[in-house]
């Protein structure tokens, strides 16, 4: 698999840096975000593809369509799905699962015990952790 046009949509994209990078690599992109700045950071980073990058409401649904009818070959989380709890992780997963074509692919990054900052974290709610940064 390599580009060849297909649709890749990026969960959780902020600022664009690896959408940018697969639709230099030949993938149709498609962008999400709660983040209305970094939406718009990323909209600027790939101008023709603006309309394919979109503001999305925190809430996780299982039903959530972001791109009418839209099916995506390959779903992208880099380092996003962490911050939500398990039961909006339920949703999410669900809802992402939804929106990939039947054989796409999902490939997700998260945060591990072994990274450096969860040393600075706690248990919260829901199985989130709180963490707690300190600079002197």
């Amino acid at each position: 698999m390599g580009g060849n046009n297909e649709k890749l949509l990026d969960f959780g994209c902020g600022a664009g840096g690896n959408t940018k990078f697969f639709d230099q690599k030949g993938f149709d992109v498609f962008g999400v975000d709660q983040s209305k700045l970094d939406i718009q950071r990323c909209q600027q980073r790939i101008p023709h593809k603006a309309s394919q990058i979109k503001v999305i409401n925190p809430e996780c649904k299982k039903d959530d369509i972001w791109f009418d009818d839209i099916k995506f070959k390959i779903i992208t989380s880099w380092q996003t799905l962490y911050y939500l709890n398990k039961t909006d992780l339920q949703q999410r997963l669900l809802s992402l699962y939804n929106m990939l074509e039947p054989g796409g692919i999902f490939i997700a990054t998260m945060m591990a015990s072994s990274c450096w900052y969860y040393d600075m974290s706690e248990p919260y709610k829901d199985g989130m952790r709180f963490v707690k940064f300190f600079r002197e």
